[in-house]
């Protein structure tokens, strides 16, 4: 296919997205013959909104084929492996994921022509979600205190923080109920305004009254 064919359907495909027309941005995506890595991406997110997972599926498996370190690829594939109930796959695309970013807290694919930018803390939300439902607490409970010290937006901090208290977190607690002894080191995740706070202590996320000892180490 000539490039300015490629270019006039993209081009369709793309006003289409915008509109909320992904009925017409699907049709214009898969009429590039041979497409590459970037206008499968396309195709997923298309397939993806018109809740069609299984074809989702296969259009970021060819993403990822195309290119092999696009971590958007990744990320996208394993939110379709989660919603077909699919959590370990889930889990290890999002690992893949992460290990893309290579140490960066933010992709932004505008350089790429893809509308769309990626968080590391939002990765490793999503690998809480799946070490979670798979089981693995204490896995799920670091990647969430990870995801919060990573986080880059408000928003970002409300729905990690919701997590925990959903998810993870114990009801309210007083030290003598979590059995902390002076001495023993207590990770605050996030004081409160009520003197509840949020915190780490024995590999358990809870909910603590800071009304603390003053020999009791923070």
């Amino acid at each position: 296919m000539a490039l300015v064919e490629i270019m006039r359907l993209w081009s369709e495909g793309v006003a289409a997205a915008d509109k909320g027309d992904w009925t017409n941005a699907l049709k214009s995506f898969t009429s590039i013959t041979d497409p590459r890595s970037k206008i499968c991406f396309n195709i997923g997110c298309c397939h993806l909104v018109l809740g069609d997972l299984h074809e989702a599926e296969k259009a970021f498996t060819s993403t990822i084929e195309k290119d092999n370190h696009l971590a958007v690829g990744y990320f996208q594939r394993g939110s379709v492996l989660f919603k077909k109930g699919m959590y370990s796959q889930a889990l290890r695309d999002w690992a893949r994921c992460f290990t893309e970013l290579r140490g960066n807290h933010l992709i932004d694919y505008k350089i790429l022509g893809l509308t769309y930018k990626l968080y590391s803390c939002e990765i490793l939300y999503n690998v809480a979600l799946a070490n979670a439902k798979l089981g693995n607490w204490a896995k799920a409970e670091e990647n969430l205190v990870l995801a919060l010290s990573q986080k880059a937006e408000p928003r970002h901090g409300t729905k990690i923080e919701k997590a925990m208290q959903e998810m993870l977190v114990s009801p309210r607690l007083t030290i003598e109920e979590l059995k902390v002894m002076p001495g023993n080191i207590v990770f605050v995740l996030k004081k409160g305004d009520d003197n509840w706070s949020t915190v780490l202590f024995n590999g358990k996320v809870s909910l603590m009254a800071l009304l603390m000892p003053e020999s009791m180490t923070c």
